[in-house]
């Protein structure tokens, strides 16, 4: 057999193979490497695809999909394994990205932190130890996947909490508390209502507010009007929203899904944008009530 920087590739695999082949981008410049390792994880269930360089890594990201990146850290200049995990983060993020070198330094291991790689293996590796380092990442990744939730799941969780905030939030605005908010009920105005149909909003398909949603908006708008405050406080309520909610999602990104983060957050500032539109309509005492949707 031929020598290899990893420990242990004439070892038998430990216990059951993977029901399905694991696919591996496996990055190293050296030939040798390039022969043995795939061939001992395939004996433990991986499917490996080679790559000599930086360039050869690139195009396998962008043509093939893959569960593991492993790669030297140093291919063909000092450090540009990084640059692999990167362009693999950006295009494939649920990969298990490990990065293997046979120079480690505390300076290296902080990069690897920052470069938000899964595991930083010194060579020689046992292949013991690397099959179950992988498989431990794969499991831990399918386990954060499926605990991923949209964010109206995490709104609908958090509403209560976001209710209890905001009418500290509206009261720090530049803004005098009227007579007539004698209890946080006056002070929210019809807010929770809006909330409970901004999620029955998010839950369709739609885009648009149905007219019960925009009945409770038009509510909103006239219950300003009689506390006395000018439309500009519908406009600050409608931030005191977007501001908790988008803060929540930023406290909340290792809980959601983040394939449909961004869409569900445009769907929110559409949402809110017409809420407050129609508030101030209902506000205005202009016989025209018509806003464009």
């Amino acid at each position: 057999m031929m020598s290899s920087p990893f420990r242990g590739e004439s070892v038998q695999p430990m216990g059951p193979h993977v029901e399905r082949a694991t696919r591996v981008l496996f990055v190293d410049d050296e030939p040798n490497i390039r022969l043995t390792l795939p061939r001992v994880l395939k004996g433990y269930g991986f499917d490996v695809t080679t790559a000599a360089s930086v360039a050869q890594a690139l195009e396998a990201i962008h043509q093939s999909s893959f569960d593991v990146l492993l790669s030297d850290l140093n291919i063909s200049e000092e450090g540009d394994g990084f640059l692999v995990v990167t362009a693999m983060r950006h295009a494939q993020p649920n990969c298990v990205t490990v990065i293997l070198t046979g120079y480690p330094a505390f300076e290296t291991a902080l990069q690897a932190i920052r470069h938000q790689v899964d595991d930083y293996l010194v060579k020689p590796a046992g292949i013991e130890d690397l099959v179950a380092s992988l498989r431990h990442k794969l499991t831990a990744r399918g386990e954060a996947g499926a605990q991923q939730k949209k964010i109206t799941a995490v709104l609908a969780e958090n509403l209560p909490a976001i209710l209890a905030r905001l009418p500290h939030a509206l009261e720090s605005e530049s803004r005098e508390r009227p007579r007539l908010w004698r209890d946080d009920g006056a002070v929210l105005g019809h807010l929770p209502r809006i909330l409970e149909w901004l999620l029955r909003t998010l839950e369709t398909e739609s885009d648009e507010l149905g007219p019960d949603a925009l009945t409770v908006a038009a509510e909103h708008g006239l219950e300003r009007r009689k506390q006395g405050y000018g439309a500009s406080a519908i406009l600050a309520d409608f931030e005191a929203l977007h501001v908790q909610i988008f803060q929540l999602a930023e406290s909340s990104l290792l809980s959601v899904d983040p394939a449909t983060l961004l869409s569900d957050l445009r769907r929110v500032e559409r949402a809110l944008y017409q809420f407050a539109k129609h508030s101030i309509a209902a506000y205005d005492d202009s016989g025209d009530k018509r806003i464009p949707a």
